[in-house]
């Protein structure tokens, strides 16, 4: 079995299985028998090509051995290719055949219903390889009604969800009634997590993936999830729904028709203001994720480069004390320095330069 689930997910498997079978069986001339070599099985990789010709050619023009080629369909859909891999059974006397004829007929279904358990057990596996999905749900960012409803749907069929921070994707998992296996799977250890979120996958759990708020790897761990994952073999379906990007551009007004993405900046102050002079001087409006220990020293700095760009800042989206200021750096810091605003992360919406 460990033979088999190895060539399932690498390719065509093996399995020695030797035991003999009325030739009847095969459609083989009756009164004969034959031995079961071996039964090779390889998924459908490309359904204009025969993953198991040069096997097939192998066998059949290279030893002599004929070969049964079966196609393994469910649901109408190929899934791959099994070859039954037989030979004569060789025979020193008629005494000795008559015995060999003798043991092979008590114990031909003792050995054949041990292949088709084996091959039973192994071609579901493969069935549940193929049909488990990874669900990348985007969440809120702070309203929990924005949550869509095939998220929440999707989050109430799959199996296990994986959480950035499994205590907050459990209240917006309460609010809606939602009651899972949860598992954690943030930037500290998504490296070591990854692994066995596709050993799930690979048991036929379906899997949703949840941030903290927003839309996942946006900003958010699941990058090196979604990259493992798909080199398992494994369909990975995004359910979108809400991002502090789209909700701040969606009220921006700026001119032009591109931006570009940036996330976070380096916590680091050389780093950071060699960045933000790089964005500065693209020809298009850039967002930048800030803490509230950070964005008036953010502001400064693209105050020192480019006093003159008009900035849109919001806080708090979606929820009860949102705010969206627009001005340049300078005003925005005598706002941020005027009043309580310690809470929440911040979002920054820069201008393009305006041309002529």
């Amino acid at each position: 079995m460990t033979l088999f689930k190895q060539g399932l997910a690498g390719g065509a498997a093996a399995l020695p299985v030797g035991f003999s079978v009325p030739g009847w069986m095969l459609g083989i001339a009756p009164g004969t028998t034959v031995y079961i070599h071996e039964l090779v099985f390889s998924p459908v990789v490309d359904d204009r090509v025969d993953p198991l010709s040069s096997v097939k050619t192998l066998f059949a023009e290279g030893t002599g051995m004929p070969v049964i080629c079966f196609i393994i369909k469910t649901i109408g859909v190929r899934l791959g290719t099994l070859l039954c891999i037989f030979r004569p059974q060789a025979r020193n006397d008629e005494g000795q055949q008559d015995c060999e004829e003798k043991n092979n007929n008590q114990n031909f279904r003792k050995h054949l219903g041990t292949a088709l358990s084996i091959w039973s057990q192994a071609m579901l596996s493969y069935i549940l390889h193929l049909m488990a999905i990874l669900y990348m749900v985007a969440t809120p960012v702070g309203n929990l009604q924005d949550m869509t409803f095939r998220g929440v749907e999707i989050l109430k069929g799959v199996d296990i969800i994986a959480c950035e921070d499994t205590r907050q994707s459990a209240k917006l998992l309460n609010h809606y009634g939602i009651q899972k296996h949860l598992i954690s799977c943030r930037a500290r250890n998504e490296k070591q997590s990854a692994p066995g979120i596709v050993k799930l996958l690979d048991e036929g759990k379906n899997i949703a993936y949840v941030s903290d708020a927003g839309t996942p790897v946006l900003s958010d761990p699941g990058r090196l999830l979604v990259r493992q994952c798909r080199d398992a073999g494994h369909d990975i379906i995004p359910i979108p729904g809400a991002s502090a990007f789209s909700t701040l551009v969606s009220v921006c007004g700026f001119h032009g028709k591109s931006f570009h993405f940036e996330g976070f900046l380096s916590p680091k102050s050389g780093k950071r203001k060699k960045r933000l002079q790089e964005l500065l001087e693209r020809e298009e409006s850039f967002m930048i994720y800030e803490s509230p220990y950070r964005v008036i020293k953010v502001l400064s700095e693209i105050g020192e480069m480019k006093p003159e760009r008009e900035i849109l800042l919001g806080r708090e989206m979606t929820k009860k004390f949102e705010e969206y200021i627009e001005g340049t750096a300078d005003k925005l810091i005598i706002h941020l320095e005027t009043g309580n605003h310690s809470k929440g992360e911040f979002a920054l919406l820069v201008s393009a330069e305006k041309k002529g």
